[in-house]
């Protein structure tokens, strides 16, 4: 009995023999585990807080600039928004400060293209214009004397012409002409106006559109008006005669077979019944003809 029982306790040594190195082996495993140290990843957030300027909206600079682009009378300085905000941004793509000045340049094309094309119908009129002036008084059919023609609008007709007198104005559009009805000194005076002067002329006129009709660029225009505008009066000492202020008619929408009658009302400073009138069918070109009334 003795020993069956001491041959039992090797065994159970070595058991826990065994236990204990298991154990101790854990043991230092476990020990050994703070030693070890986790890396750990920082996430990257560079490229997302690098991106996020790109998704924001367009500057107020080139907002601005886009919507002055849009108007005729602002363009310049759409352009200008423009052109600072693509400086501003350093070359990077900014769609509507682009199109501010893209809109602004076709605005500046389209002006200068408008102003070659009314120049240059301006100057076509005013060098292949022909005025042709005759005095009714000498219209018999034995009698030319009274018909003078210019072949350029640089050369102008003075003659001394009196009521019933017809002046034919003849352009590249057509034919009109301008009779003086009535020439009279009135008394009437506007109280409002601060002009004093010494006669106030009264000068009637009636204008006859033959088949004057001006085409330009697809635009018809077949009615001839005149204003006082169209004049420019001097009394008998060359002095420049200022209108004045009392109600008066123009002769304005005449197209062609029709006519319509028109005033002008100057004042005169002296006695002289005479007054020389300067008319342009172009009031920012030079006079086609002089006219010298006398009554």
């Amino acid at each position: 009995m003795s020993k069956n029982s001491s041959n039992q306790y090797p065994l159970n040594i070595g058991y826990s023999q065994d236990f204990e190195d298991q154990s101790s082996s854990n043991t230092s495993q476990y020990d050994s585990a703070p030693n070890q140290s986790v890396v750990y990843s920082q996430p990257q957030y560079s490229s997302n807080q690098q991106s996020e300027p790109e998704k924001k909206g367009q500057s107020a600079l080139a907002i601005t600039g886009f919507v002055l682009s849009l108007i005729g009378c602002t363009y310049i300085a759409g352009i200008i928004l423009g052109i600072i905000d693509l400086v501003r941004t350093k070359g990077k793509k900014n769609g509507l400060a682009i199109a501010a000045v893209a809109i602004g340049g076709a605005w500046v094309l389209l002006s200068c293209m408008l102003f070659v094309i009314v120049y240059a119908g301006n100057k076509a009129t005013e060098n292949n214009k022909h005025v042709t002036s005759y005095n009714s008084s000498y219209s018999d059919a034995s009698t030319d004397s009274g018909n003078v023609e210019v072949e350029e609008s640089a050369e102008v007709i003075s003659d001394v012409y009196h009521v019933g007198d017809v002046i034919s104005i003849q352009t590249d559009s057509g034919e009109y002409t301008i009779t003086f009805i009535n020439i009279e000194e009135t008394s009437e005076r506007n109280m409002f106006s601060d002009k004093d002067p010494e006669r106030v002329i009264l000068i009637d006129f009636k204008v006859e559109n033959i088949d004057y009709e001006y085409t330009f660029g697809g635009y018809k225009n077949n009615e001839v008006n005149v204003y006082s505008s169209n004049f420019n009066a001097f009394d008998a000492d060359g002095e420049a005669l200022d209108t004045y202020p009392l109600t008066t008619k123009y002769a304005t929408s005449v197209t062609p077979g029709h006519t319509a009658s028109g005033q002008l009302v100057y004042g005169l400073d002296n006695d002289t019944n005479l007054i020389e009138l300067e008319y342009a069918d172009n009031p920012l070109m030079n006079a086609d003809v002089t006219i010298n009334l006398e009554w």
